[in-house]
């Protein structure tokens, strides 16, 4: 869990986690991961990721886990929620490259959250807005740019580390290997 202090930009302090937890893992049947052949007309780095998480939850190897803003587990979940976070990874880890600001969406129905990350010399203020009846306590709060950017490139790491072990045919796909190497030319 990163914790930060308050001190720069706002007022209140921020505990934001997100992580994957893996039980035992192991690679897959071929025949598990149902052949798909990929296009790079019609598909793109979300197509893989989307079938990787599929593969993941189906076989119930691995929780994504998000906790904050007064909720020590946010009811997300590894096939949709966690697809859907990984496919703004870029976009955010260019944006922290930058001191822009940027959004991580958790649109999912039931959860409902949104994450906007606003820069503050070397922190980002975080405000979390909720479309639910469940309000976040505090809405907001700061992190250092190094924590944010480590929690976010922590996160992809996990899940390509998992996607190696767990169907390594899929993490070797031209589209999934491109968001890789996004990823590591962005930090």
């Amino acid at each position: 869990m990163i914790n930060s202090d308050s001190s720069l930009c706002g007022e209140h302090a921020t505990m934001l986690r997100m992580s994957l937890f893996a039980r035992q893992l192991h690679q897959l049947p071929q025949n598990e991961l149902g052949g798909r052949r990929y296009s790079e007309e019609l598909d793109d780095a979300l197509s893989v990721i989307c079938d990787i998480c599929d593969v993941i939850h189906d076989a119930d190897l691995v929780d994504f886990v998000v906790s904050g803003f007064g909720q020590d587990a946010w009811p997300v979940d590894v096939r949709t929620d966690l697809a859907v976070v990984l496919g703004q990874i870029p976009d955010a880890i260019s944006a922290i490259k930058h001191d822009e600001p940027f959004d991580l969406d958790f649109f999912e129905q039931g959860v409902e959250r949104y994450l906007k990350f606003l820069p503050c010399e070397n922190r980002y203020t975080i405000q979390c807005t909720s479309l639910t009846d469940w309000l976040p306590n505090p809405p907001d709060g700061e992190m250092s740019k190094s924590d944010v950017k480590d929690l976010i490139l922590g996160l992809a790491k996990q899940f390509v580390d998992i996607a190696e072990k767990v169907c390594p045919k899929l993490a070797v796909e031209p589209l999934f290997l491109g968001w890789t190497t996004q990823l590591r030319r962005l930090q």
